[in-house]
């Protein structure tokens, strides 16, 4: 959605964008419906300022003329052919790539052959799930190390991607989305009968009967999936229909959980008001929103954090009541401006059905209160959209990234000028040089703890690496094995207690901070037996768990968790001295083991262990069965009885299952 409107507003701005896709082959669950008016959409052109959209799709795979072994659909090299002829034939100024799979990689090899510059964009999916696997990661992280301009949505995934080894000059940051509320606005046409009929939707029980829409009217749209809420939903809207409430329930949705939602629907006999729809081009979108008095927003435990939805600023721009779980709207970045029960409805967990299903009572008795939430909901929408600047920022971004003029800063750049002013205002001692910047930027607390050697410490670094990295996470972990030294031999000291400790955590969390430090190559000398298997006990007994290689386990002296969790900046977002030495001072001195894990899409992993999990992870060399560790256990803890063995094994069943989704552990 976010490729489409931003090729719709450049090219309002008059350029020309040319969209090499593949999206003809996305699977039937994922498929737009395109009525015979939507075509003009598909392909805008603005006389005015002279831009177009013009669409490139390869041909599709099929066995008379693509038939090959291992069979498969060849997106990779049909989007890398295509997308190499449309840059030499209209002689483009630059690649766009957004996601990493199939586009990225078909963009690489579409630079390399022409030379045209390639600007990178991940989705949440590429960076939390895909590049967390190893076979994957590599070739992502090649092509981000060569790619001309790598977008990161905000400061901790351009960390993660300088800790891949990308220049810290070639990673920017993209302008804001903003909803384009010439489309998305109160007075978008709602949703007719008419349009309903032509749009193909229908009830479960086949009956032709189209919704009365006067009546209360409940709408979800978006892929539907137990994350997304979607079954709490019919569970709340069943109670409510056996409360003898009546409303209609209108979702535009499809994908892999399609079946399963239809049969919850009819399971808890809520057909006879439900209309489902195919999934309709953005900017039909408004008129479902409009044709709802309310739309639900309803995602809860999404396993990719970094997922910032934009589907909840839609219903917001359109002036229709938003109802929206707790856990998304503490994810926006509007979030003080949402106050529930004013300008939307929030549901604190949408699991609790009962609690959800108040806020969707609410709308059904009350319709016309809520029409005044979506009339304030808006409101917030008029303060936080503007399409034309969204649009102005990224022509800025891409004209810099072409090469042309422009003003537009990378990360490096505003991160440079942010420590030079803090400088300048002595907000922070020492020179603005690269490993000043770099020990501000990663561990500013630091000249606190040692501060008449700070300076000094910092110089002689300096002089004895001729060859600083950019990379100011190697750059930090190399000053911090530094200091190491320096405390072994003596000749460093520090007023804290804690130090060491915090300085050999620090080191320890850098070195799964970056891909040349501790823990590189390959996570595990083995091969996972367990591949698309549930974890069960039966099915783990005979298996024999293996540790990453990339883990580390640091014993401190002191519990320095604490301290690396809470915030130390003043009002102006400075670090303040006085809360680094008070948070230091209450550290408590107390035996503390930390396993840091290296991912291969480098989220930083620690986690405190006791001393038998310590124990077990140490056991899990990839030689003993699970059933074997499990009797060696029970030996070392004096566990004899069958109702101990049993407890035993639910725990130690629950610890492998933990190690195994964090990527601790395999089964060989």
């Amino acid at each position: 959605m976010h490729n489409y409107w931003t090729a719709y507003g450049l090219a309002e701005r008059g350029h020309e964008l040319y969209v090499v896709t593949n999206a003809d082959e996305v699977e039937a669950e994922y498929r737009l419906h395109l009525g015979q008016e939507d075509q003009a959409m598909m392909e805008p052109v603005f006389a005015a300022s002279g831009g177009r959209v013009k669409l490139f799709m390869p041909e599709r795979t099929s066995d008379a003329r693509m038939k090959h072994i291992p069979t498969g659909p060849m997106f990779v090299t049909k989007l890398a052919s295509l997308a190499t002829q449309v840059i030499r034939q209209c002689g483009c100024d630059l690649i766009y790539a957004y996601y990493f799979e199939p586009y990225a990689v078909a963009g690489h090899l579409a630079a390399a052959w022409t030379g045209c510059p390639l600007v990178v964009r991940n989705a949440g999916s590429d960076l939390e799930r895909l590049m967390r696997m190893p076979d994957l990661g590599t070739s992502y992280k090649e092509i981000l190390k060569s790619a001309g301009g790598v977008l990161a949505g905000g400061k901790k995934i351009a960390d993660r991607y300088v800790g891949m080894g990308v220049a810290p000059e070639r990673i920017y940051s993209p302008a804001v989305f903003s909803v384009p509320t010439m489309v998305f606005n109160p007075d978008a046409p709602p949703l007719d009968q008419k349009t309903l009929a032509a749009w193909g939707g229908f009830q479960l029980n086949d009956h032709d009967s189209i919704p009365d829409l006067t009546k209360p009217t409940l709408g979800i749209y978006g892929k539907v999936g137990q994350f997304k809420g979607s079954f709490d939903l019919v569970s709340a809207l069943a109670c409510l229909k056996d409360e003898g409430l009546d409303f209609n329930f209108l979702a535009m949705t499809d994908g892999r959980e399609f079946e399963q939602f239809k049969a919850a629907i009819e399971e808890h006999d809520l057909a006879d008001r439900t209309w489902l729809l195919p999934f309709q081009p953005h900017w039909q979108v408004p008129r479902f929103i409009r044709a709802c008095t309310a739309v639900c927003f309803l995602e809860r435990d999404f396993p990719i954090a970094i997922h910032t939805p934009t589907i909840p600023r839609e219903i917001l721009a359109c002036g229709t009541c938003l109802i929206l779980s707790k856990e998304i709207a503490d994810k926006q970045f509007y979030q003080d401006e949402l106050i529930d029960q004013e300008n939307l409805l929030v549901v604190s967990d949408p699991k609790d059905h009962q609690d959800l299903a108040e806020a969707l009572r609410c709308v059904i008795q009350n319709p016309d209160r809520a029409g005044r939430i979506g009339n304030k909901g808006h409101l917030i929408s008029e303060q936080i959209e503007d399409f034309p600047e969204y649009a102005r920022q990224m022509e800025a971004l891409f004209q810099r990234l072409a090469g042309q003029p422009s003003s537009y800063q990378s990360f490096a750049e505003l991160d440079e000028a942010e420590f030079k002013a803090k400088v300048n205002e002595e907000a922070v001692s020492g020179s603005a040089s690269p490993a000043g910047q770099a020990i501000h930027q990663v561990m500013p607390w630091l000249r606190f703890l040692i501060p008449k050697q700070f300076e000094t410490l910092l110089a002689r670094f300096e002089a004895q690496h001729a060859c600083l990295s950019s990379n100011y996470f190697e750059l930090a972990y190399d000053f911090c094995r530094f200091l190491e030294s320096r405390w072994a031999a003596q000749q460093l000291y520090s007023d804290a207690p804690a130090f060491e400790s915090i300085l050999r955590h620090q080191r320890a969390w850098l070195s799964v901070s970056f891909d040349n430090g501790v823990g590189g190559g390959r996570p595990f000398a083995g091969v996972n037996q367990l591949y698309q298997r549930q974890l069960t006990w039966e099915a783990i007994h005979d298996l024999k768990p293996l540790k990453s290689c990339r883990t580390h386990l640091e014993k401190l002296d002191y519990d320095v968790i604490s301290f690396f969790t809470q915030p130390l900046e003043n009002d102006q977002g400075n670090i303040s001295g006085q809360a680094v030495t008070e948070l230091v001072a209450s550290l408590e001195k107390q035996p503390t083991l930390v396993l840091f894990h290296k991912t291969p899409n480098l989220i930083s992993r620690e986690i405190k262990v006791n001393r038998t999990a310590m124990e077990l992870l140490d056991l899990c060399n990839g030689t003993r069965a699970t059933n074997v560790i499990c009797e060696m256990l029970a030996r070392r803890l004096g566990l004899r009885t069958d109702q101990e063995l049993a407890g035993l094994r639910t725990n130690l069943l629950a610890a492998l299952q933990q190690l195994y989704r964090d990527g601790i552990i395999i089964f060989c």
